[in-house]
């Protein structure tokens, strides 16, 4: 008896001294998984969940704290504190991330929190709820968030170049379409102005002379219009001269003139006539002129769509 009681002695001994190597193992273990997690650029948490869908984060990476500027312990699934920090368009998106870990979906949620200095953060956040046959609900959930905010702001600038090329090419379409056209109207034009100075130096009923110059002179401004028009639609080789601002801007202006009077929009130019020539590529000028112009209306249409009246100053 003595030495089977000796024996067990031992046998604790030795399951101890396995114990404490297990134990240090585990340590380790833990230990070196800290580290690669807050290495690693996803944020992982582990979380228990309870009868009344309570959850308690068993386990985070300390990143995730710094993060989201707000603890994880203990939050309520259906307490809006969590939403608190969420962008009000991806509210929605969380109370259905809820519904579906409550029914034991494992999915991806893509959301827009507010850093603590406000700035817009984008998360990917990927959940798998594990599932408990014995209880008959999901009873723990784990999961991992990632920082998108980078990939969602290079998918916004190259959205804003392709808009951009794509504004380039209408422009470019326009050009050529407004130069045939031009080309079609400015000879009878010509014509039509040319009879109507006969006309008016035929006539000497003071009443018919009146309509006779006003026949002119808004042939004349058609004309400048299409004018403007063929320089604007030349080609797109480097010309560079010297030209008058104000006239550039005068002249390109008339381009756009409808669209400012269709949405409501009052245009003022404050350009001083006296500034000197300067050496510039007339139709890039141009199109960089029409391009503000054209961002200005929508800015305003988008903005203000209810709005009377606008101003547009230059």
């Amino acid at each position: 008896n003595k030495d089977k009681n000796k024996m067990s002695i031992e046998e604790y001994q030795l399951l101890y001294r396995e114990n404490q190597k297990l134990r240090q193992k585990l340590d380790r273990f833990n230990e070196n998984y800290h580290i690669i997690s807050s290495m690693i650029s996803d944020y992982i948490y582990f979380a228990d969940l309870n009868e009344d869908n309570k959850i308690t984060y068993e386990w985070e990476s300390t990143e995730i704290e710094k993060l989201y500027q707000i603890k994880l312990d203990s939050i309520h699934f259906i307490d809006e504190s969590y939403l608190e920090i969420v962008h009000p368009d991806d509210c929605r998106k969380l109370q259905q991330r809820r519904d579906l870990i409550l029914q034991n979906k494992e999915h991806i949620c893509e959301y827009r929190i507010y850093s603590k200095d406000k700035n817009i953060i984008w998360l990917r956040e990927y959940i798998k709820p594990v599932w408990s046959d014995e209880a008959k609900r999901v009873v723990r959930i784990v999961g991992a968030i990632q920082d998108i905010t980078p990939q969602k702001e290079a998918e916004k600038e190259k959205e804003n170049l392709q808009r951009h090329i794509q504004h380039q090419k209408r422009l470019e379409a326009i050009g050529t379409l407004a130069g045939g056209i031009a080309h079609e109207i400015n000879n009878p034009l010509t014509g039509i102005i040319n009879y109507a100075q006969l006309l008016h130096e035929q006539l000497e009923d003071e009443l018919l002379r009146t309509f006779t110059k006003g026949v002119i002179e808004q042939g004349q401004r058609v004309a400048d219009i299409i004018k403007n028009l063929l320089t604007f639609a030349r080609s797109n080789g480097q010309n560079h001269s010297f030209l008058a601002i104000s006239e550039v801007v005068s002249s390109t202006l008339t381009l756009i003139a409808t669209p400012i009077r269709h949405n409501r929009i009052t245009l003022t130019v404050d350009i001083s006539p006296e500034l000197p020539p300067i050496m510039i590529d007339r139709q890039k000028i141009q199109i960089i002129l029409l391009n503000l112009v054209d961002n200005a209306i929508h800015a305003l249409n988008q903005k203000y769509p209810e709005r009377d009246l606008s101003l547009i100053h230059i």
